[in-house]
C-alpha cells in the first residue's frame, strides 16, 4: 500500500518549512526501533549512523512509508539517507543545512521514540511515533532536546562530503575512506527511493 501526502501538506511544509503527523509509526514499531537503537548505541556512543554496520536496525528503518512520505514531501524521487542520527548531540538551535557534512540535503524528519512527552516545543512531534518533517533551513531548536529521537536527514543523489565545523562527526566520513568534495556512494548512503 502506498502512502499519499495531499497536496495540502505539500504546500504546507513547502510554506511554513515543517509539518508533523500524529500517529506515523505504531507503538509496536517504536518499540522495536528503540530497541534497537539502544543496542547499536551501547556499541556506538556516537549514535551517529548506527544502521551502517547493524543489519537488524537496517532492515528496520528500511520502511517504504517513511521512503514515499519523504519522496513526495520534498518532491524529489530519487533521495538518499544523508546521516541518522540517535540522541542529536546538538545543543543549539540550527538548521540541518548548518549542521550537516553532507551537501546537497532536502531536509530531515525527527521521529519521537519516548514514552514521555516530547517538550511543549510548537514544531517538534510530541509523542511516540508522532514524525515532524523538516526542510533544510528551518531552524530546529535542540537546546533542550533530551528524550530518545531519531533523527534522519535526507539528499539528493547528487550529495557530496563536505568540512562543517558545526557537525561534531563532520571526520567520521574518513574512516569510509571519503575525502572532502566526494560524492557519497549508495553502499554507504543508500537511496530511500530509486
Amino acid at each position: 500500500m502506498r502512502y499519499t501526502i495531499t497536496s495540502q501538506q505539500f504546500d504546507f511544509l513547502r510554506k511554513e518549512k515543517h509539518i508533523e503527523f500524529e500517529g506515523f509509526f505504531s507503538e509496536t514499531r517504536v518499540e522495536t526501533l528503540k530497541s534497537l537503537l539502544d543496542a547499536a548505541r551501547e556499541k556506538n556512543p556516537t549514535g551517529r549512523d548506527l544502521e551502517r554496520n547493524n543489519r537488524s536496525l537496517y532492515k528496520a528503518l528500511k520502511f517504504s512509508k517513511l521512503g514515499q512520505a519523504t519522496a513526495a514531501l520534498f518532491n524529489k524521487s530519487k533521495l538518499k539517507v544523508a546521516f541518522t542520527q540517535y540522541y542529536p548531540p546538538y545543543h543549539s538551535i540550527d538548521a540541518l543545512e548548518d549542521l550537516s557534512c553532507i551537501t546537497e540535503l532536502v531536509g530531515g524528519a525527527l521521529i519521537n521514540l519516548s514514552s514521555e512527552p516530547m517538550p511543549d516545543f510548537p514544531y517538534l512531534p510530541m509523542e511516540a511515533g508522532d514524525i515532524g518533517f523538516y526542510r533544510r533551513e528551518f531552524p530546529i531548536d535542540f537546546t533542550e532536546l533530551e528524550i530518545p529521537v531519531l533523527l534522519i536527514a535526507f539528499a539528493t543523489q547528487n550529495s557530496r562530503y563536505k568540512l562543517q565545523e558545526k557537525d561534531p562527526h563532520t571526520h567520521l566520513l574518513k574512516k569510509l575512506g571519503y575525502g572532502f568534495g566526494d560524492t557519497l556512494l549508495e553502499e554507504t548512503h543508500p537511496l530511500i527511493i530509486k
